[in-house]
């Protein structure tokens, strides 16, 4: 029974080592941390890999969002200069100033 049981866990070992390789060069092609557990029993190793993976997707989201924000508020201020510059043109005078645009302009 023994020797059974330890041939069993020799393979479920080799196994687990195989698959943590396999997430240490996937971790790796993503650009994100491995979440092996340093083979020992328990989930320290996983949960603090884990929450090391959620704090930095949460701060990837939140660079998401300020870049959204910013186009956005680029998106608004180039529609705003285009409805200035037609009426401007369409007055043939500076919407600012009133001054108008002299003929070789």
């Amino acid at each position: 029974r023994n020797s059974a049981a330890s041939a069993r866990r020799g393979a479920a070992e080799s196994d687990l080592r195989r698959l943590q390789a396999e997430e240490g060069r996937l971790a790796s092609d993503l650009g994100v941390p491995a979440m092996t557990l340093s083979g020992a029993p328990g989930a320290s190793g996983a949960s603090g890999g884990m929450a090391e993976f959620v704090a930095r997707l949460a701060a990837q989201r939140e660079q998401v969002e300020l870049a959204r924000k910013d186009l956005a508020m680029t998106e608004s201020a180039q529609h705003m200069y285009e409805k200035f510059r037609e009426k401007s043109r369409a007055k043939n005078a500076c919407q600012f100033c009133r001054r108008g645009f002299s003929a070789s302009d």
